[in-house]
């Protein structure tokens, strides 16, 4: 039988909280914020920690936002602020995260838990990253970080703000006999770059577009399409004859349809393909969302320490953002091809039918459509006649007036198809006059993204942050301008350590133990070189043996190990072997003693012991 023992030793407490004395065989260590700008006094704002068996727990923390008000950060030549106050500087705004806390329980020498972040009083992970309820963002500001990466996009006014929102996370790491074991979830990350270029996006496409509408509108109604129309009539009707004076040309259905099609297609998000780059055009906002970056799309599950931004995703990024500003193009050029097919020229001619003196008068509607243009069809021809006197019937008149004018009409108004064919075959190139250069702005932020920030998903640094023999999982590590090692800063990190088996002590295999004689000791498991006490007690509790050995360096007992029994210690089954160590590390074993050996060559008298 092996058991473990606790006993009361001193603990070091620092600002409340409890830290593992340098005996102790376990230990847990969470952190909500985890840098090497946070000292130990700071530990208990920001996390909790336990140690077997100097403070064995369960110990839990909320985070403490006061203690980190005045912490600064040094970025470059930035100096900022930890914790932004609300709607003040600052690097870290934790926004409404949810209620974060830091667990952490020993509770024997094998056995450590720690958990931080979203986690509940337990320590158990109390998020669900597919619905993480009103829990709002976390927030890293990057703005100022692009300056000190040799990216002017700030000082060129392409950019107003970068930052790396985060939903909740946690963390939870546990070590069973040496062998740790984690668990970690984020509930979203996302790059958000703000941009004047984009807010003003829609309303550059709008002037572009309506510049090639004006160009069709001036096409329709300018260059003298009346005189044009009526040098080519044969005012001789034959039996009477036509005049025509003045008239007026109308082009209807541009600008409104123009300022309709930007807003359904500009109005609100446009998404990539992959789900990677949302452009949001009514607020100027570039927002990558991080889990797609990886396969799988969900930044829960990766293998331990996924990087999110490297050499190729800028790449990636940039593709998608130009695969959302060309579905805007392709449909805003699709939308204004339809919209000015829709678009009316109506031609109104005034004209006069006489036979020596007027016989009838009134007006000519020619109406058709860019649509009709393009495809050839014959515009409308409508004559609106009154009759002043003669013998010819309005009917009659009005099919003269329409045949002379037939041709004429679609000679002109067909002349029109090449210039709105050339026309509109420049929309495109004129849109994407607009895109380009913002694509060309933005690509070297983007570019310059992994030197601003190093972004690692379920970070498992080696060795852990307790030393050589301890485990720790970061849910989300930053690193912050990592050309400069300027700062890394883990959110949801847990940290643990245990021994890596109990130790064992027994007598060793096979060796009845005799009053009166020594007995051989075995057991491993034990702190290498450590000084274990034994004892023998009987079933009252009375020590009836006792010795020290040493372990090797690997924490076995020696085979030369041993304990006497005293002669004289009265036969049993209920006796019981302890060892101890420092930090009251122990094992037992229960015993039996045996009576003395006698010798054959001696005699033995009757009623005496064997």
């Amino acid at each position: 039988m092996t058991a473990i023992a606790a006993a009361t030793t001193a603990s070091l407490v620092a600002g409340g909280a409890a830290y593992a004395a340098p005996g102790d065989y376990s230990e847990a260590q969470a952190q909500l914020i985890a840098s090497d700008l946070l000292q130990a006094e700071l530990l208990d704002a920001v996390g909790a920690q336990s140690g077997f068996p100097s403070d064995a727990g369960p110990n839990s923390n909320a985070l403490d936002l006061g203690a980190l008000s005045a912490l600064d950060v040094e970025l470059g030549a930035l100096t900022l602020p930890l914790v932004s106050s609300p709607g003040g500087p600052g690097l870290l705004d934790l926004g409404e995260v949810g209620a974060l806390n830091a667990f952490a329980a020993s509770p024997s020498a094998t056995s450590s838990t720690a958990s931080a972040g979203a986690v509940g009083a337990d320590g158990a992970i109390a998020l669900d990253p597919a619905n993480p309820g009103a829990l709002g963002p976390a927030t890293v500001n990057l703005t100022d970080l692009l300056a000190q990466v040799g990216v002017d996009a700030v000082t060129d006014n392409i950019i107003d703000n970068l930052a790396l929102e985060l939903g909740a996370l946690a963390s939870t790491a546990t070590s069973t006999a040496g062998v740790p074991s984690s668990e970690y979830v984020i509930a979203g990350a996302d790059l958000r770059l703000s941009s004047p270029l984009v807010a003003g996006l829609s309303a550059a496409l709008s002037t572009q577009l309506n510049g090639v509408a004006g160009a069709i509108e001036t096409t329709l109604s300018g260059g003298g399409l009346i005189d044009q129309i009526v040098d080519l009539v044969d005012l001789d009707l034959g039996i009477a004859s036509l005049s025509i004076a003045g008239g007026t040309v109308n082009v209807t259905g541009v600008e409104a349809g123009i300022a309709s099609l930007v807003d359904d297609v500009l109005g609100g998000p446009v998404t990539s393909g992959n789900g990677l780059v949302t452009v949001d055009f009514s607020t100027g906002e570039v927002i990558v969302h991080l889990e797609n970056l990886v396969a799988g799309g969900s930044l829960n599950g990766l293998d331990p320490n996924t990087l999110l931004l490297d050499s190729g995703t800028a790449s990636q990024i940039t593709g998608a953002l130009t695969e959302v500003l060309g579905t805007v193009v392709g449909q805003l050029v699709t939308g204004t091809t339809g919209l000015l097919n829709d678009i009316t020229l109506t031609i109104v001619l005034p004209v006069e039918v006489s036979l020596g003196i007027p016989i009838a008068s009134g007006s000519v509607t020619i109406s058709t459509s860019v649509g009709g243009l393009l495809a050839g069809t014959a515009p409308t021809i409508d004559p609106s006649l009154s009759l002043l006197g003669g013998i010819f019937s309005i009917d009659r008149l009005a099919g003269l007036v329409t045949g002379a004018l037939t041709t004429p009409v679609g000679t002109v108004l067909g002349a029109l198809s090449t210039p709105l064919t050339n026309t509109l075959g420049t929309l495109t190139g004129t849109l994407n006059g607009v895109i380009d250069p913002l694509l060309a702005s933005l690509s070297p932020v983007f570019g310059a993204l992994n030197q601003v920030v190093e972004i690692t998903i379920n970070e498992q640094p080696t060795p852990g942050y307790l030393g050589a023999e301890s485990f720790t999982v970061n849910a989300l590590s930053l690193e912050l301008l990592p050309g400069l090692d300027a700062l890394d800063l883990d959110l949801a990190s847990s940290t643990v350590r245990s021994a890596a088996a109990e130790p064992v002590l027994t007598i060793a295999a096979g060796d009845p133990v005799y009053a009166g004689a020594s007995a051989p000791l075995s057991g491993a498991g034990w702190p290498g070189n450590a000084t274990v006490e034994v004892t023998l007690e009987d079933a009252a509790g009375d020590v009836v043996a006792t010795t020290t050995i040493t372990t090797d360096a690997e924490g076995n007992v020696p085979a030369t190990a041993s304990i006497a029994v005293p002669s004289g210690t009265p036969a049993g089954t209920d006796y019981v072997l302890t060892g101890t160590s420092a930090g009251a590390l122990s094992a037992t074993d229960d015993v039996t003693v045996y009576a003395p050996t006698v010798s054959a060559a001696e005699p033995v008298n009757p009623g005496d012991d064997i």
